[in-house]
């Protein structure tokens, strides 16, 4: 199917036109999910059409939990190329913090823009959703070091007890990886207030063992996960 056109820029439309009143009103409305969805992606441009840089889009209002699924496939229908639009939903959805959208979120981890996929990896860390975590994890191996940061942030925000045996299981992985990244994230989770006894004295011989062979880069990032884990 296609994706909807970006639509012209009007310098001067208020960001603030997507307050959450403004997508209750169309969520609430009777209409059939197809033009919901339409909608929604219109008033999401409309929104959008004054931003001027991609750091303006986390001063959008929340969205309305009704209309969290047509947003999420309009997300998936824009097309590509309207980076603003594209950067403004993807923080809209993360900042709802419902786990519906993470499925979305997790989809635009594969486009092709850079700063696309950092956002998305970034508004994965407000969504409360396990299932992002092993995307989340392989995009830790993603070219772009901004994609590799927002997806550590973002893992960082998981809960410890889920997280750890993702960490471990890619820590096994032949496919090249970031060691270091996936360390330095085994030590935050290790650290954690309350993370079961016998998990953390499962994986800790892990970053022992890491910090005593091995690049020194890597050896490095076990003695600072290390710090984290104990302390």
């Amino acid at each position: 199917r296609q994706g909807w056109w970006c639509g012209s820029w009007r310098a001067g439309e208020s960001e603030e036109r997507l307050a959450g009143g403004h997508v209750r009103v169309v969520a609430d409305q009777d209409l059939d999910h197809a033009s919901l969805i339409g909608q929604v992606a219109a008033t999401v441009r409309d929104a959008v059409e004054g931003l001027h840089d991609l750091d303006q889009a986390h001063r959008l209002p929340g969205l309305d939990p009704l209309a969290l699924d047509p947003l999420a496939e309009a997300l998936q229908r824009l097309d590509p190329s309207c980076r603003p639009q594209l950067a403004a939903m993807i923080r809209l959805l993360g900042r709802t913090g419902n786990s519906r959208a993470a499925p979305a979120l997790v989809a635009v981890l594969r486009h092709p823009d850079t700063t696309i996929r950092a956002a998305a990896a970034a508004a994965l860390g407000h969504v409360p959703s396990t299932d992002a975590m092993g995307p989340l994890v392989l995009a830790l191996s993603d070219e772009d070091a901004a994609v590799r940061a927002a997806a550590a942030g973002s893992l960082r925000a998981m809960p410890s007890a889920a997280l750890l045996p993702a960490l471990s299981l890619r820590w096994r992985e032949p496919s090249p990886v970031d060691r270091g990244a996936l360390l330095l994230l085994i030590g935050h989770a290790l650290g954690a207030d309350d993370l079961a006894p016998e998990l953390r004295a499962a994986h800790l011989p892990r970053l022992v063992d890491a910090a005593s062979r091995g690049p020194w880069r890597t050896r490095a990032a076990a003695v600072r996960a290390l710090g984290t884990a104990v302390t």
